[in-house]
């Protein structure tokens, strides 16, 4: 057996680095802007600092990705791979300095990101490859980088888990103490630097020599022909029984079928991706039937698909989901057509064309974010004139009384506007609606925006009606608001006590309880399930009850609690006392599902309940300890 000796390790590593230096630099400036992170930990005195080491990190590892695409496509041209790679690194720069610290990222933020991040590591499989006539090469590049991405998490994990044994051990054997820290800053050097360099070294250098290499991994043929061909076998019955089935009772498909179709799809396409280079041999004629019929099968899918996205956007606008499921839809008929009517189809035409769109919809008029916002804006606009709140596009004098129903979905659509789209777009509809404002910088929360319009409070949540939340941000830690605790000899931190079982929503009370102990006396703090009363018990027996959703239904009913804010700077709060101790509840967050039932006495059921406590005890000596 031949060993790889450690002089052709350390050359191979040499190589890499010399070969890709910045990509290595970039590596090392992720892994310690995390590891940085890891080290100073959050918090308000070093939260600047920290976010933005955090926001450091993630721009390394998408100017990683983006450098990378850059210098195959320039190595592949002969040109220079330092400048390509410097150009690519300006861009993600200037990016970099107009977003926002890690903290005050949006749902804009956020999808922007990721949708970069998806564009930019699909760039790597075809970046090599832009002339025609390489499609073979084009493919074994791309098994080769899957097989060593592959090769690089066995390896890694194996070393980073066998290491973080030998620490264990050695902190058991020699009783020495070693912060837990060190695991995390330990994966993420062997996966960062370690696994990157490894990985950088599979690149090979003459990719257009990859043209003529015919080898095809066995396993890759049984994993497709036996696993991903019969799961698409069965997604196109379950999809057409539903479609038969749509169509003899003549309703129009559910809004979950979307994420079906496009399920078969992007497994389908992988499926002809990974058997494409045995289409022409005579013992695997089934690769070719496959190739032949599956986007004719998929043709009456797509149109379904174009029905139920369709009939979505028509009832209830666009939005950045909707607009993902539609443009998908688009370019799934692009493919679809294309491999049904194209000769040569050319394999490279889908990760091209994809990462294409997704670096699109980030940007400019026609990006997920302004269509959006134009569409949802155009139809709260709709509403609004329907109903008469809005009159040749100015508020109305007197307002109109509207009705539950129609409340709860201009509540809903102005919800989404607050937290989905741009900074500053309640004050401009304000502005252009003619909405009186206490000054000219006056800045709207969705509750105030409701209010001016005329509207009444709803128990609808910001995401869905069957959920609802609320946090008084008053309270919040970035916030830093003080807690007055004049009069009472015990605080206790915020507590929350969680009531049902997100897995199978089962109440388990009895598992989350808050107990304190006040001299000698143990008090516990629970919530019934049939009820929901909060009740203090002393000793296990009850001391204290009190309708808690009563009390919330209260707040909400007079306006005091709106969707997810305080209407005001007030303390919302409530006390319980016997003759020896006094307890004042100082609400901080609550969850809710919307109860469905209408013999219900309340119109939501607690899953959550968040609070801070104030104790004031008839016996308390000074010089008691807690």
């Amino acid at each position: 057996m031949k060993f790889i000796s450690l002089h052709k390790i350390a050359n191979s590593v040499r190589s890499s680095i010399l070969r890709f230096p910045l990509l290595v630099f970039l590596l090392v400036l992720a892994v310690a802007a995390i590891c940085t992170c890891q080290e100073i930990g959050y918090s308000y005195e070093q939260g600047c600092f920290y976010n933005t080491c955090l926001k450091v990190c993630i721009f390394s590892c998408l100017a990683f990705f983006a450098c990378l695409s850059a210098f195959l496509f320039a190595e592949s041209k002969g040109w220079k791979t330092l400048y390509a790679q410097a150009v690519v690194l300006a861009f993600v720069g200037v990016y970099y300095y107009l977003s926002p610290f890690m903290q005050e990222f949006d749902h804009h933020q956020l999808r922007m990101l990721t949708t970069l991040f998806i564009a930019a590591i699909i760039s790597i499989s075809f970046a090599a490859f832009s002339d025609k006539n390489n499609l073979n090469a084009f493919w074994q590049f791309n098994k080769m980088m899957i097989l060593r991405l592959l090769t690089t998490f066995l390896y890694c994990f194996t070393l980073w888990g066998g290491i973080s044994l030998a620490i264990i051990a050695i902190e058991s054997l020699f009783a020495i103490n070693i912060d837990n820290i060190i695991y995390f800053e330990l994966f993420f050097t062997i996966f960062g630097i370690i696994g990157g360099i490894f990985f950088l070294a599979g690149i090979p250098k003459c990719i257009k020599a990859l043209e003529t290499e015919t080898s095809y991994p066995k396993a890759l043929k049984i994993f497709t022909q036996y696993i991903l061909l019969p799961l698409v076998a069965l997604y196109i019955l379950i999809l057409y029984a539903y479609s038969v089935k749509t169509l003899i009772m003549w309703q129009l498909p559910q809004g979950q079928v979307s994420y079906l179709v496009l399920a078969l799809a992007a497994v389908g396409i992988l499926s002809s991706l990974f058997v494409w280079p045995l289409r022409g041999e005579k013992n695997n004629q089934w690769v070719q039937a496959y190739l032949s019929y599956f986007y004719w099968i998929f043709l009456p899918l797509l149109a379904f698909l174009y029905v139920a996205i369709g009939r979505r956007i028509i009832d209830y606008g666009i939005t950045p989901d909707r607009y993902y499921v539609m443009l998908a839809t688009f370019w799934l008929s692009f493919i679809v057509i294309y491999f049904m009517l194209s000769k040569k189809k050319n394999i490279k035409l889908i990760p091209a064309t994809f990462s294409l769109l997704c670096i699109l919809t980030c940007f400019g008029p026609w990006g997920v974010f302004s269509v959006s916002e134009r569409s949802q804006i155009n139809r709260l606009q709709t509403i609004l004139e329907e109903n008469k709140i809005l009159v040749d596009k100015k508020i109305a004098e007197p307002l109109p009384i509207i009705d539950d129903s129609t409340t709860i979905v201009i509540n809903q659509m102005i919800s989404f506007i607050y937290t989905d789209c741009s900074d500053g777009i309640l004050e401009k509809l304000a502005h252009k609606w003619n909405i009186e404002q206490d000054s000219a910088a006056y800045v709207y929360s969705h509750a105030e925006f409701s209010s001016a319009l005329g509207l009444k409070n709803t128990y609808t949540s910001l995401r869905a009606q069957e959920r609802f939340f609320w946090r008084d941000t008053n309270k919040s830690p970035w916030r830093r608001g003080l807690i007055a605790v004049s009069g009472y000899h015990y605080f206790v931190e915020e507590q929350t006590m969680h009531f049902r079982d997100q897995a199978n929503h089962k109440f388990r009370n009895s598992d989350d309880t808050v107990k304190v102990a006040v001299g000698q006396d143990i008090y516990k703090i629970a919530i019934t399930e049939e009820a929901q009363n909060l009740q203090i018990l002393l000793n296990d027996s009850i001391l204290l009850e009190r309708s808690i959703v009563h009390e919330l239904d209260s707040l909400m009913k007079n306006g005091i609690i709106h969707d997810s804010s305080l209407e005001n700077d007030e303390t919302i709060s409530f006390i319980e006392s016997s003759e020896k101790i006094e307890f004042k509840f100082l609400i901080s967050s609550f969850n809710a599902d919307i109860a469905n039932d209408t013999s219900s006495l309340y119109p939501f059921r607690l899953t959550s309940f968040g609070f801070y406590m104030l104790i004031k005890n008839s016996d308390y000596s000074e010089s008691e300890e807690f």
